[in-house]
């Protein structure tokens, strides 16, 4: 067995309320991590300092030094926005502290993965202290203010002023880093492409880990209409309206629509009043398993560049196909027409149709259930947490090679 190793990973939440996909990856990497037999320790920012040690992991979070705490759910001003992106674009208050953690923790490698609060500061931390960076894209932080590269209802197609000026020193300290992972193929040549992380010398892609079920039941043709699911927050970018209102055009017959999520209170009741009935109904926010109970096929919409939507791998571990549209890095872990069907939401009709071809070939769920529950054995955590070890050694390596080239 190799020797372990000393890892410091950082994300902005972890083991929170603030509820999110990346915040649930890299927790489950931390932990089997853990599990491996590395020394593992995660910084997360919050509202108060604290620390606690869970299924071997200790976890340190530290007090957020910005205006405010983004996850309140509070709405601020425009100006107190500017305030905070300006702030957070290279904290220094922030990486004066985290200093202090990598001098306390001394790890072999750091592992950096959501960025929002803590800034880019805090890789020039990094290497002020000699230790090697990977960085794992989870969001669009590096090249977007607002980290989802959607604006005004569409994907950006570049990056717009407020953007550049904000992520500036982002950029410059993104080539400080000794290797970049994309959790998709998709997020990391878009960085690459909008000039991020262009000078670090190990590219790599490695999908997020998800444990679940390790048999999953296939799906068995069950009478009446195709039961549909949707699973995350509600909200616009996530593309529930234009679920919703794909079903509202479908026989009645044909489809039902089970909701599991909530969002903004007002535009939860909004979409309520406006779609719930006999075919559509909302669970609001409920254990992922009790959705995938009571449908056929998830429906994962998503109209911003989403990097990897863990909603598609937990569905695949539960036996269930997937309906994704062809956005971010979805398209990659769907294979069309075998473990689920890709639309592109800017074509009229394009997830009518595919939801009605499902609706029509229903003998064919059987095999497409089967399908999903083989492609998610590629994202258990032992599978993930080797790739990742094998990175961090690569990164070690090449640092205390380097640091023996320059001593002699």
């Amino acid at each position: 067995m190799s020797a372990a190793l000393k890892l410091l990973i950082s994300n902005t939440n972890y083991r929170s309320e603030v509820v999110g996909g990346g915040q649930l990856s890299v927790q489950v990497l931390a932990e089997g991590l853990a599990a491996a037999g590395h020394d593992v320790t995660v910084v997360s920012l919050g509202q108060t300092a604290a620390e606690e040690r869970h299924n071997g992991v200790r976890h340190l979070r530290l007090e957020l030094l910005n205006e405010y705490w983004p996850f309140d759910g509070e709405e601020r001003s425009a100006l107190a926005k500017l305030r905070w992106h300006l702030r957070d674009a290279d904290n220094r208050a922030m990486a004066t502290e985290f200093e202090k953690i990598v001098d306390s923790v001394a790890p072999d490698v750091l592992h950096t993965n959501v960025m929002t609060g803590f800034s880019a500061a805090i890789w020039r931390a990094a290497a002020r202290r000699g230790v090697p960076v990977v960085h794992t894209l989870r969001d669009y932080h590096a090249v977007c203010s607002r980290s989802s590269l959607f604006r005004s209802g569409r994907p950006c197609a570049g990056t717009c002023l407020d953007c550049r000026l904000l992520t500036v020193a982002s950029r410059r300290l993104s080539d400080r880093v000794a290797a970049v992972v994309g959790n998709s193929r998709d997020i990391l040549e878009t960085h690459l492409r909008l000039g991020a992380f262009t000078a670090v010398p190990l590219k790599e892609v490695v999908y997020n880990a998800y444990s679940g079920p390790r048999n999953p039941p296939a799906t068995t043709l069950r009478p009446g209409p195709l039961r549909l699911g949707f699973l995350g927050r509600l909200a616009a970018h996530k593309g529930i309206e234009l679920l919703l209102e794909a079903v509202a055009k479908m026989p009645a017959h044909d489809v039902e629509l089970v909701v599991a999520g909530d969002g903004n209170p007002s535009y939860r009741q909004a979409l309520e009043s406006r779609f719930e009935g006999p075919r559509v109904r909302f669970l609001g926010f409920v254990p992922p398993t009790e959705l995938f109970a009571q449908i056929d096929v998830l429906v994962v919409p998503s109209l911003w560049p989403e990097p990897l939507p863990r909603t598609v791998f937990e569905a695949y571990a539960n036996g269930l196909p997937v309906i994704g549209s062809d956005r971010g890095g979805t398209p990659e872990i769907i294979v069309h027409g075998v473990t689920g069907l890709i639309f592109d939401p800017a074509v009229e009709g394009s997830l009518e149709d595919a939801i009605g071809k499902l609706a029509a070939e229903r003998h064919t769920l059987p095999d497409l259930s089967r399908a999903a529950a083989e492609k998610s054995l590629e994202f258990l955590p032992e599978r993930v947490v080797g790739r990742y070890s094998d990175i961090y050694r690569e990164v070690l390596g090449a640092t205390l090679a380097a640091g023996a080239g320059s001593a002699a």
